[in-house]
């Protein structure tokens, strides 16, 4: 238990720097326990997150990106805004990462019996369902909040692709 003492009298004046020394040590190799706990926990969570993400195969949400380029500068006629750019590249990213997040979840115990699917994390039981429904459901809100930011419409048209992710 830390102890400081609250005045020169509860110490011995030839005591006084050893123990002043020691407590503080006590309370900085205790603060920093507490640290690695916590930096265990961060590192468990990014290596949960990287088996998330390798199995949704972000990689692929990359190379689909061109193509909603494509649609942006057909509907822009020209080189869009850097902020449209920007939440359109948010928008598809997050929309694919729910979609396919939402594929592992509802295909989880087909992936289990099929020979081609079965190393995925959820069928190895490398993520939770749990941590997966909770990458959804971040990646369903940052979807809205890119279509929100996109306009009205967006906003208004973001229910069907989620729909229709939901369903396929």
């Amino acid at each position: 238990k830390l102890q400081i003492p609250r005045n020169n009298n509860q110490v011995n004046s030839k005591d006084q720097f050893s123990n002043f020394n020691f407590d503080y040590w006590n309370l900085f190799v205790s603060c920093f326990l507490d640290l690695g706990i916590f930096a265990e926990r961060i590192a468990q969570l990014f290596h949960k997150v990287k088996i998330f993400l390798k199995d949704i195969k972000l990689e692929h949400s990359l190379f689909a990106l061109p193509f909603a380029y494509l649609g942006l500068f057909m509907a822009q006629r020209g080189w869009p805004d850097l902020f449209v750019f920007v939440w359109v590249t948010v928008a598809m990213v997050s929309f694919r990462t729910l979609a396919m997040g939402l594929n592992r979840l509802l295909d989880r115990k087909l992936d289990a019996e099929n020979p081609r699917t079965q190393g995925r994390a959820l069928p190895q039981k490398k993520l939770r369902t749990g941590f997966v429904w909770l990458a959804v459901i971040v990646s369903f809100l940052i979807f809205e909040g890119s279509t929100w930011k996109l306009g009205n419409l967006c906003l208004r048209l973001s229910p069907v692709p989620v729909v229709l992710a939901w369903i396929y």
